[in-house]
């Protein structure tokens, strides 16, 4: 099989020339989703991880709240402990998105949708989106999403269970 990646956004740039390496997330048997920078994360720890895998052990009850804090385990386990996904309202009419990942949390990926009758909701494509890593360990994402003039548009952020 062969794809190309790159060393620009989207793609991870922790795994450009700084000790960490590019992981394919959860590639199911005959993926073909390889050349998609929304499917790779930097390692999770300097000098990548050849032959095994750093992703974090999947929690064993994902739709509890251990902890009580309102945020399932599943949750928790991709975005981080406590970790907030924020919608705020940009002059110019935009509006500025921001969540959190952890990397090696695997068992799931972060989907950001919008609706404007919190019936119907649409993925939100991964273009535009800006990614700032932290020595924590998370990675934060930010997006700005268009607004029409008095339109009322509705976010959220949800995790999906990886195949």
């Amino acid at each position: 099989m062969q794809f190309t990646y790159d060393d620009n956004m989207p793609w991870p740039s922790l795994a450009d020339g700084d000790g960490l390496s590019l992981i394919h997330m959860n590639p199911p048997p005959g993926d073909l989703r390889h050349a998609n920078a929304a499917n790779w994360r930097s390692s999770a720890t300097s000098g990548g991880n050849p032959g095994t895998s750093d992703a974090r052990p999947a929690p064993a009850n994902p739709n509890d709240d251990d902890d009580g804090d309102g945020f399932s385990n599943l949750l928790e386990h991709v975005m981080g402990e406590n970790t907030p996904f924020s919608a705020v309202d940009q002059r110019g009419g935009s509006v500025l998105l921001t969540w959190t990942q952890r990397p090696g949390g695997n068992a799931a990926r972060i989907i950001v949708e919008s609706s404007t009758d919190l019936i119907t909701w649409l993925e939100l494509t991964a273009s535009g989106t800006q990614t700032e890593y932290f020595s924590s360990g998370l990675i934060q994402h930010s997006a700005r999403h268009p607004t029409p003039v008095g339109a009322r548009i509705y976010y959220r952020a949800r995790v999906h269970p990886a195949p």
